[in-house]
């Protein structure tokens, strides 16, 4: 279950590198692990959250430095199909769409990463309940300062 909300908040944060526990789960076919799995996903509520990230340089624009997250909770459905219908609901209000990735999770984009730091991205995405709102100190005026279109070679990192 952390891992699938690692993923959710990051598609990037397998717990091995490349591969995630799921796969490893599935390979082994530990199947009282999965069925423990399933019946936890069914058991807890579920929520929609935005998650904007912005990932500064690392010296130039072409090494990636740290990142700073925002996570805000948009709603806390019963079930997973409720939470779905919320973001489907949130995505159509802006003419978005949402897409399943491989690790079957619902995700929104309104800003993906460019190829040059720093950048931005913006999804909403539905995960089981378990992540707290949190945004960092100066993300919100770092946000929009990237947003304006500044040129961003000149942005150091705070």
């Amino acid at each position: 279950m952390l891992e699938h909300s690692a993923l959710a908040l990051n598609p990037n944060s397998r717990l091995f590198g490349t591969t995630t526990l799921h796969s490893h789960v599935v390979a082994d076919r530990n199947t009282d692990a999965l069925t423990a799995y399933r019946h936890a996903q069914s058991a807890g509520t579920w929520s929609a959250y935005r998650v904007r990230r912005i990932i500064w340089a690392h010296g130039d624009a072409q090494a990636k430095g740290p990142a700073w997250r925002s996570v805000q909770t948009l709603g806390i459905a019963r079930t997973r199909a409720e939470a779905v219908q919320q973001l489907q609901r949130c995505a159509s209000s802006r003419g978005g769409s949402v897409e399943v990735d491989e690790h079957r999770i619902p995700r929104s984009w309104v800003l993906r990463r460019g190829d040059r730091y720093p950048m931005r991205e913006w999804f909403d995405v539905v995960a089981p309940t378990l992540a707290r709102d949190k945004v960092r100190p100066g993300f919100a005026g770092a946000w929009r300062t990237l947003g304006l279109g500044v040129e961003q070679s000149r942005l150091a990192w705070p």
